[in-house]
């Protein structure tokens, strides 16, 4: 059941399966525990033959909960619960080379969180010994080609260390992968995602036009032949959306850049995960900003929609404030900046507020526009004051720095805008960014004169 309810989430992405899933799984190993306990100290319990299973059930979600929440502790969990399933399994069991390939793949997906080598030299060691690995004969193609996944786990390690050589082994794995598997569709959506990714790195560390054309065919693939209900839709198009941005700025093409802007509206608009329409919606408006601040503002204006849906108050705290710095600092003020040229002075102070507010909300586990009247927020403060510190005062020391860097970074207003935004709106656009350098200013009129009269 809980193997089904994994499966569903895959494919649908309905967030109850995820924790139904983690819920079964768990509940297993509680199981084999209390077995293992009741048994006589003197006899030998034999394993059960689903334990195995039950690990990497329990590996397989944890990692998917990281995929979600972006909690780094999920995916320890995922490759020790991982680690753990291939030990009980040996050599010749059916499942073993699935189980290997699971666990590099587990590695890569770590590596690629927070870069440690350790992790991506593992990942190939494991990838390899699963590739070569004589596949079972029922269900070969059930799971994802071991081979597959080596390739892009070569290129990703080729383009971060600068190894041509390596970048190319794992373009030719991930071509060989494609040409040999039959399977489900979503599996060859995923094959042909990954030679996509493998591709354009190796256009980024190279700069051959033709591996980008051929980045956006097999990306156009992926997209085109996953099924419509599969959640990875949303950032198969993102990708594509980007790839296309990539080939109208090297050589400006009215209907590669109309493509981008309609891919990146469509997933930003879309029901997918609010972690991706947020990008596509920022990708939107870098893309678009080339055709004034009018153009801009429209994808800035559905990000700020975007943007309370991103930090759930679920997630840990530790989770929601990185979470909340990382994706939020710029929003704001560029859709100010926005509005200032386009001669909208009211939404402009609007928008920077709608920047700041829903993340204060969120610090005070209010919803957004739960301060409309202040003395009805002052109210709920009240009441609410020593939950809201008790949560604080149990939580870790980590959370505890992470909500003072937080707080700190947005108790003056909002952060400035990143260099590499300063530097792409005054290269294209020099007017606009004359504009944009007098938000400051305005910004600290507006300040001052809210100081005066609070609502």
């Amino acid at each position: 059941l809980g193997e089904l309810l994994l499966e569903r989430f895959l494919r649908l992405g309905r967030l109850e399966d995820i924790d139904k899933a983690l819920f079964f799984a768990i509940k297993m190993q509680q199981f084999e525990q209390e077995a293992m306990e009741t048994t006589h100290p003197s006899a030998l319990k034999p394993i059960h033959p689903d334990a195995a299973r039950g690990l990497h059930l329990l590996a397989m979600t944890w990692a998917e909960r990281f995929a979600m929440v972006m909690d780094i502790d999920d995916l320890d969990r995922a490759v020790d619960s991982a680690r753990a399933s291939l030990r009980l399994c040996s050599a010749d069991h059916p499942l073993y080379p699935a189980y290997l390939a699971d666990l590099g793949s587990l590695l890569y997906q770590r590596f690629v969180a927070d870069e440690s080598p350790n992790d991506i030299e593992e990942a190939i060691e494991k990838l390899r010994a699963a590739t070569d690995h004589r596949p079972s004969p029922a269900g070969a193609y059930v799971y994802y080609p071991p081979r597959a996944a080596l390739g892009l786990a070569l290129a990703r390690h080729g383009a971060h260390t600068g190894n041509v050589q390596e970048l190319q082994e794992g373009v030719r794995h991930l071509a060989r992968a494609r040409r040999d598997f039959f399977g489900g569709t979503h599996f060859e959506s995923r094959i042909e995602r990954d030679l996509a990714a493998a591709l354009f790195m190796r256009f980024a560390r190279i700069g051959e036009k033709d591996d980008l054309d051929e980045a956006i065919f097999h990306s156009s693939l992926a997209l085109d032949r996953a099924p419509s209900d599969d959640r990875a839709r949303a950032e198969l198009a993102l990708e594509l959306g980007r790839m296309l941005v990539q080939r109208h700025a090297l050589k400006p093409s009215t209907r590669d850049f109309e493509r981008a802007v309609d891919t990146l509206r469509s997933v930003a608009t879309s029901s997918g995960p609010a972690a991706i329409k947020l990008e596509a919606a920022m990708d939107w408006a870098r893309a678009s900003a080339v055709h004034g601040p009018a153009a801009a503002l429209e994808a800035l204006k559905v990000a700020l929609d975007i943007l309370p849906h991103i930090a759930w108050a679920g997630h840990r705290v530790v989770v929601q404030y990185k979470t909340l710095a990382s994706l939020a600092s710029d929003i704001g003020p560029w859709a100010a900046a926005c509005a200032i040229a386009c001669g909208q002075l009211e939404d402009a102070v609007t928008y920077l507020e709608r920047g700041r507010n829903v993340l204060w909300a969120q610090a005070l586990k209010f919803q957004p526009g739960a301060n409309k009247h202040r003395a009805s927020a002052m109210e709920t403060a009240s009441a609410t004051q020593g939950t809201n510190a008790e949560t604080v005062s149990s939580g870790a020391p980590n959370e505890l720095d992470a909500l003072s860097s937080y707080l700190s970074t947005t108790s003056h207003g909002p952060p400035m805008l990143t260099e590499q935004h300063r530097a792409h709106v005054a290269r294209t656009n020099p007017a606009f960014f004359a504009v944009m350098e007098k938000l400051n200013a305005m910004r600290d009129v507006v300040t001052r004169k809210l100081e005066a009269h609070p609502c």
